[in-house]
């Protein structure tokens, strides 16, 4: 079994509870660890990023390196993001992004221009999350039926921009 988890960007009060600080990323996987209940993460992505790169990277090396997490990855960056992130990681010596997840679906197949050829350059591979759409292409939604306002297609914006 592998286990994969994310930290998310936080906006605090504090410099140290801003984005993705040191502090909150080493905050957030020791948390994942005891509820998971394991010594190791094999996947810890990060979702969004607000502190400066190389402070983010330093932090996830710093996890690969003490075994906590095998492989760092990344959620939603556009083609330029990956390959900024990833030349920080290269002139630091520092582990790089192995993956990203990202929304894809037959109703929104944008990032085949340009994030997927910048994946299979850097050899990354893909998760994808809601391939169904938010239920729109499983046939549970039409113009007749827009479904209730609990759904979450009507609570999330697809395909999001």
């Amino acid at each position: 079994m592998l286990i994969a988890t994310k930290v998310r960007g936080r906006v605090g009060s504090g410099p140290n509870e801003l984005g993705l600080s040191r502090l909150h990323i080493m905050r957030q996987v020791e948390a994942s660890l005891k509820g998971l209940g394991t010594d190791y993460i094999d996947l810890y992505q990060i979702h969004n990023r607000l502190t400066d790169w190389e402070d983010t990277l330093r932090a996830l090396d710093d996890l690969v390196r003490s075994g906590k997490v095998r492989y760092i990855g990344c959620s939603n960056l556009f083609a330029w993001q990956i390959m900024k992130a990833r030349g920080i990681s290269e002139r630091n010596g520092l582990h790089a992004f192995k993956s990203n997840q990202v929304y894809y679906s037959l109703a929104a197949r944008e990032l085949e221009r340009e994030i997927i050829p910048a994946m299979q350059d850097q050899k990354m591979g893909l998760l994808v999350w809601s391939p169904l759409a938010g239920g729109f292409l499983s046939g549970k939604y039409s113009r007749e039926q827009q479904g209730s306002d609990e759904d979450r297609h009507t609570k999330f914006t697809f395909p999001p921009g």
